[in-house]
């Protein structure tokens, strides 16, 4: 058993790894702005989906 197991390999000495960061936007507020809206209109989908739903409703059914 101890025969299929072989030496484990060394890390690479000479591996370099360059991280780029993603670029920054133009307008960061526009952004955050954007993503807000986004949020905001989620929220109120699941709220709305949330308050209408009842267990007798034919029409929305839970798949699990």
């Amino acid at each position: 058993m101890l025969e299929d197991e072989g030496v484990a390999p060394r890390p690479q000495g000479s591996c370099e790894i360059t991280f780029i960061p993603p670029p920054s936007p133009v307008y960061p507020l526009k952004e955050i702005h954007r993503q807000m809206g986004i949020l905001i209109a989620m929220a109120v989908v699941t709220g709305h989906a949330l308050t209408s739903w009842s267990p007798n409703d034919e029409e929305h059914h839970l798949i699990y």
